[in-house]
């Protein structure tokens, strides 16, 4: 072992978990592979990256080789956030940060490790798409504990910038929360945890669905959450308890949409 690869070997040993250098070795391969296109150059450290990529799958790894990385992987060295957190809920927390340049909302969640609620929030999250839904741009992890990246809305919810608002704003956001809520609902998605504190408002006074953690897919009347997380407040009382084969969630989110509606006017 020469001195490099012995340098190398110490840093990834010194990573704190498993996950954090699965993450080390699909971000290396990530900028090898952005190096591959035609009309791209060898990145000038190209040899020290692969052997990073060597020897964290054959001594890290059991030898296994990862995935090629996928599109929406963030770095956590590629998003800075501020010092305190804008909220918390959980074992969940959001900052202000930045990515690429632009400003960013990063919600990290403080379990590290499989991560179950994480996954299931980001297998909804990413198929979603449209002009008032949220952005997601990526997930990473850090210290073994993953974060989203998402677009950042200065005014945040709608429960918090009430004294902004004019009674025609609030039917106006009001009203594109519900064609938000027919797109969900042409994907199959059922929120779940739909409130005020949900719909963040924009400076152009425009609103986007966010948190989607108790969210589920529900298709051919089965859902693919084990146990849909339900707020009693916000449910329909035929819902409320419901597992996963029953056959009314979709009314969870209409009475959230029509509680959300009175709370707000």
């Amino acid at each position: 072992m020469n001195g490099l690869t012995r340098e190398i070997w110490k840093a990834v040993k010194k990573l704190p978990t498993k996950k954090d250098i699965q993450d080390l070795v699909m971000v290396t391969k990530r900028d090898l592979n952005d190096s591959s296109e035609p009309e791209s150059t060898s990145p000038p450290l190209e040899p020290v990256m692969r052997s990073i990529v060597d020897i964290a799958e054959n001594n890290f790894l059991d030898g296994k080789s990862e995935l090629t990385p996928p599109s929406w992987l963030i770095a956590a060295d590629e998003v800075s956030t501020t010092a305190d957190p804008i909220d918390s809920e959980g074992l969940t927390r959001i900052f202000v940060g930045e990515w690429q340049g632009v400003p960013v909302a990063v919600k990290r969640f403080d379990v590290v490790g499989d991560n179950p609620v994480f996954d299931k929030h980001f297998k909804v999250w990413r198929t979603l798409l449209h002009p008032y839904v949220a952005q997601l741009y990526g997930a990473g992890s850090r210290d073994g504990a993953p974060f989203f990246v998402y677009e950042y809305v200065r005014r945040q919810s709608l429960d918090r910038c009430w004294d902004e608002l004019s009674e025609k704003d609030v039917w106006r956001l009001l009203r594109q929360a519900a064609v938000g809520l027919k797109y969900l609902h042409k994907k199959h998605v059922v929120h779940g945890n739909l409130s005020c504190s949900k719909l963040l408002v924009t400076d152009p006074c425009d609103v986007k669905l966010f948190g989607f953690g108790a969210s589920y897919t529900r298709v051919n009347n089965r859902s693919n959450s084990i146990r849909p997380e339900i707020r009693g407040e916000f449910a329909a009382p035929e819902c409320i308890g419901i597992g996963p084969t029953a056959g009314n969630a979709g009314s969870v989110t209409v009475r959230a949409s029509s509680r959300t509606c009175t709370r707000s006017v």
